[in-house]
Formats: C-alpha cells, structure tokens, sequence
C-alpha cells in the first residue's frame, strides 16, 4: 500500500508556479521536459508522449478512474534561464519526471551531459538543484529518455539530490522503440498502476529488439 504524501503549497519566491497540484504518488502526473529541436528532429518524442498519456487520460476517464495530471514544458537551454532545464527542474510538480533529450559523454571531461538545445546540461548543474524544496517533495523517479544516459556518474547525480529511481539507456537508442517503450512503460505505470519496478520490466520484456540497453536504477544502484 503506497502511502499519499501531503505536498505543501509552493513558497511566495516560487511564485510563478501558478497551477502545481497536490499529487501523492509517482502514478499521479508527469511532467515532460522536451529538450528537442523539432525544427532539426523533424520529430518529437516529447510530443509524442503527450499525446499519449492524454489518450491514457481518455481511457482512465471512461473507466471512471483517476486522470493522470500532466504537464509539457520546451526547454531550449540548460541552464540560462527559468525555462531552462535547470530552471524548470528546481521545482518539479510531480514525483515522476520525463526527460526526453540528446545524451552522450564530453571528450574532455569524461562525464555524462544531456544535449539541451545547443548547450550541454553537466553534473555541476544537478548540485543542490533541489535544495529549497523538503525532501518528501523531491522526485522519486527520472526517465532519461536520451542515449547514453545510464552511465552511472549522471545516474547517481540525481541519486544524490534525492531522487530514488533512475530509468535511461547506456547506449545509443533508436527514436522509435524509445517512444513505444515509453508507451508501455507509462501505461503500466499509470492505467494499471503497477509498481516502477514492475512497469520497467514488463516493458522491456514486451520489446526485445529495444536498443540501447536500457537500466533501471534504485538508490543510484542498478537493479
């Protein structure tokens, strides 16, 4: 039984936080950060996610269940501004959070960076990224929807600032089966409200032919 958390109402400084929930659960919302130019991708699996979970919306609807809150942000540049991941990350508005963006390893430093817009997103930008936020209100579990994401640096980056579950590929990924392994994943997690865990496994074992090597992550530690 997953106990419900009463979230507080943001602080006056977050003001611009004008239509955050109270959300207890990691199967209660998502929010969808799409670091992707559209205009390059000639694609978007951000968007794609969208509109996905608003179809899950539609059937939880028709059963009479619960819609899953939910919320897109574009995200042009790391960290340069409040629209930035870095600024859209600080104050999440609901435990599961989605990334979808460019991942890879920087030549000179050897870390892991996720490609936001034309800038580089770093470990340096995670730390205390939500230091003004109580840890019952941190998320509990990150999609890395980028290839080359599961490299344990970054991955225990955001273990370290309090999030529980990581899930993102080692190796480089295909746009497609990533988008249907989201597809899956989500409605596991949310229409049949299965555990992370569960979720994870189910839908990777629905698609054998995923590429990149998919992880999931409890406590910084791969499962």
């Amino acid at each position: 039984m997953v106990s419900v958390v009463k979230r507080r109402k943001s602080p006056g400084k977050l003001a611009h936080i004008t239509d955050r929930k109270t959300i207890g659960k990691i199967e209660d919302g998502i929010m969808i950060f799409d670091c992707t130019l559209k205009s390059v991708e000639k694609c978007s699996e951000g968007e794609f996610l969208e509109q996905y979970v608003k179809i899950l919306n539609h059937q939880l609807r028709a059963k009479g269940e619960k819609p899953v809150y939910l919320y897109y942000r574009h995200v042009r540049s790391p960290v340069e501004s409040p629209d930035s991941l870095k600024g859209r990350l600080k104050y999440p508005y609901t435990y599961t959070l989605h990334i979808s963006a460019h991942g890879g390893v920087d030549k000179e430093t050897g870390q892991t960076v996720l490609q936001v817009g034309n800038g580089d997103f770093t470990l340096q930008d995670l730390k205390d990224i939500w230091s003004e936020i109580p840890k019952e209100e941190r998320p509990l579990l990150i999609v890395l929807s980028a290839c080359e994401a599961g490299h344990l640096d970054l991955i225990r980056a955001f273990s370290k600032e309090g999030c529980r579950y990581c899930i993102a590929p080692v190796f480089k990924t295909d746009w497609e089966k990533t988008a249907l392994f989201s597809a899956l994943f989500y409605t596991y997690l949310f229409c049949e409200q299965m555990r992370p865990v569960a979720a994870f496994e189910k839908a990777k074992n629905r698609l054998p032919e995923l590429t990149g090597w998919w992880k999931m992550f409890d406590n910084g530690k791969e499962i």
